[in-house]
């Protein structure tokens, strides 16, 4: 399994998972454009499951089209939202409204 961030926005975020990663024996890479992303998606080709960690807290209609961006180079096989269970429920709808229109097919 390998991991890859494009949570840039977050105060030491890239810090944290840097650590984490280290813990559990994770390759790590990080993004900081769409561009990064095709780069970090071959570094870890040999990887049965990467991971992708976005910035969440901080998604507005501007960085989930960003967001779309980063997936779109990605090309992932599934996405799937975590939101916080302490967030209201109005957040998730918000959040899962601007998720909405991405659908991804990929052929193996």
């Amino acid at each position: 399994m390998g991991l890859i961030t494009c949570d840039t926005y977050r105060i030491a975020a890239v810090d944290q998972l840097r650590t984490y990663a280290g813990i559990i024996g994770l390759q790590l890479e990080v993004v900081l454009s769409p561009a990064d992303m095709q780069q970090a998606v071959d570094a870890l080709k040999d990887h049965d499951v990467i991971l992708i960690d976005t910035a969440a807290e901080v998604r507005t209609i501007r960085t989930d089209l960003e967001l779309k961006e980063f997936l779109d180079v990605a090309r992932p096989h599934e996405f799937t939202s975590c939101f916080q269970a302490r967030r209201p429920k109005s957040s998730h709808a918000r959040k899962r409204k601007h998720s909405a229109p991405w659908a991804f097919t990929r052929s193996p």
